[in-house]
This record gives C-alpha cells, structure tokens and sequence, in this order.
C-alpha cells in the first residue's frame, strides 16, 4: 500500500500511575523512530503524573506533540474484565477510535512496557488487507513449547495461533465499521473471571478473518534475545518486556546489557531515570553475569528448539 503520511498516523499507549515512566518511554522511543506526529498516552494518573515541559519539550523539538487523554472519558466500564493487574487502561486499546486522532487512518497501539528499536514506519504502513487489526504471535510461547497450552486454557483452535495484544496496529475507518469490539465486549462479560489475560486472551476469541498476524519482530521479548542471530536482531523492531523482565523491576539485570543501556539513555533524557531504576538490584552488572552464566547450564535440546521455532517465524 502507498504510504500514509505522518498527519494519518497515531501512536498510542495507556497506563494508570505506577506504569506512567515507562509508558513515557515506550512513546518516546516510537516517535524517535518513526515519522508519526501525533503520540497519546491514556491515563488516571494525577496530573502530578503527567508529562513533565522537559518531556513535552522534547516532542515538540522534532515536530511531534504528545497528549494526555484521561481514562476516565473513554467508556472503559463498558468492558467487563478489570483487576488490580489489570486495570481499566488496559482497555484503552481498544478504543482507538474515541482518541482525539484528527485526520489520522492509522493507530499503533503499544504497551507502557516497550522500546522501538528499528524504524516503525514500515510497520504503520503495513497492508492489512480487509482486517482491521494487525497483531503478532506471542512468541514466547511458541519457544518455550506452550503454544497449545496457550490455545487449550481459552479454547483456541490449533489453526489459529496465539496473539500478543501488546502491540497493534489498526486501520480506524474498518475498524469504526467493524462489530470488533462488540465481539470484545461480549467475550469479557461471558467469561468474566475466567481469563487470565482479560485483554489479550479476547483478542485472540474474535473472528479471526478481522486479524492479520504481524511478524513477531515487532513484539518481541527481551527473554529470547540470546537467540537471536546478528542479522534478527537488525530485524526487531519493538523490543517488548512482557515476559516479566522489565527495566524498571527486580529482574532488570535479565535484560541484555546492551539494550539496558539503551531504555535508560532514553529514560535519562526525559529526566525519568530514577524513577525507572527504583527497584532494580544493586549491583546490576553481578546479577546480570550470574544470570547469563546460568544460561549456559541449560538443557541444549530446550536452546535448540527455541531457536528453530523462533528462526522459522522470523523467516516468515
């Protein structure tokens, strides 16, 4: 498909006040790599929270805005499923279309726990075909063996594979037009308390003809880093900590070093440092050896189905 211009493009992420840094920085790092103007967090954090001039500054020093919609005016509460885990932001995803998006075609959804690392805009002008939503296997699962088990636990036909909900990509005028999240909405309230992952396991329920899978590159965790060759790892484009390894918790020092380095440059530079690094363990560099030696001891047959399995979906 030709390619949308900058002012057709919104990036989009949503957490309540504990989550605000790195969300802050999920957005920061997507508008360094790609040429969207338009970047939207969605909140119920107070406005002590919210972005500082510093951070808004920095935005706007390459042509781009960053706006603050408060949760409380999106029609949240319509979707059943919200837990101390997961909180009613963490349905903003999927009201896209209620964002102040202006002229904007497309939204990429991304989660407060990520990090752009190569160029997003081929990923915004992504062909969707006749879906509305573009989403990436999780594949997480799928290296780690528990794909089935993923599709057996919500009832998932093994044709279909299993989704992260973390990053997507959706075309707002089929999606306007689709019944998506009246599908959403109707898996919540029949299952309520009944999925262990209320947002991503409802993604994964709907009719599937209205989801393109997406390559995994663009969501993918930290945690199978190790397996990657040099020329993947050129290919990632969102780095995305969801497999419990995030740079602002006690297991930071899981996160490759290099890649550390790079979310706290970003953090540093919003002037969010430490309020990123609060819970990590000190030293980092001993536990970060300890844990990469650890790997070294594990069963050979395990690292080798995971790098096939994630060699084949890359190829893809």
């Amino acid at each position: 498909m030709a390619g949308l211009s900058a002012e057709k493009q919104i990036v989009f992420t949503s957490a309540d006040a504990r989550y605000m840094p790195g969300a802050l920085v999920s957005l920061y790092s997507a508008m360094l790599r790609s040429s969207a103007k338009t970047f939207i967090v969605v909140t119920s954090a107070p406005q002590s929270e919210w972005p500082s001039n510093r951070v808004l500054q920095l935005f706007d020093n390459r042509g781009a805005r960053l706006v603050v919609v408060e949760s409380n005016t999106l029609p949240l509460h319509t979707m059943a499923g919200a837990t101390d885990r997961f909180p009613a932001e963490a349905f903003a995803r999927f009201f896209a279309d209620h964002l102040p998006f202006g002229e904007a075609a497309r939204a990429l959804y991304v989660d407060s726990d990520v990090m752009a690392l190569g160029d997003l805009d081929p990923l915004l002008d992504l062909d969707l075909g006749n879906c509305c939503i573009g989403a990436a296997p999780d594949i997480h699962a799928i290296a780690k063996g528990k794909l089935a088990n993923q599709q057996a636990r919500i009832g998932l036909s093994s044709s279909d594979v299993y989704l992260g909900s973390g990053v997507l990509l959706i075309d707002l005028v089929r999606y306007q037009q689709s019944n998506v999240r009246e599908q959403l909405k109707s898996i919540l309230e029949c299952r309520a308390g009944q999925l262990i992952y209320p947002d991503q396991d409802a993604l994964n329920l709907i009719d599937r003809s209205e989801i393109k899978v997406m390559s995994p590159s663009y969501n993918f965790p930290p945690g199978l880093w190790r397996f990657l060759t040099s020329a993947e790892r050129e290919q990632i484009g969102i780095l995305h900590f969801y497999d419990g390894n995030k740079p602002w918790g006690s297991r930071a020092h899981r996160v490759p070093a290099n890649l550390l380095t790079r979310y706290d440059s970003y953090a540093e530079a919003m002037g969010l440092l430490e309020a990123i690094r609060f819970e990590r363990p000190n030293p980092i560099a001993l536990h970060s050896q300890i844990y990469a030696q650890k790997f070294w001891l594990e069963n050979v047959a395990r690292r080798g189905a995971a790098r096939r399995a994630i060699s084949d979906w890359m190829a893809n």
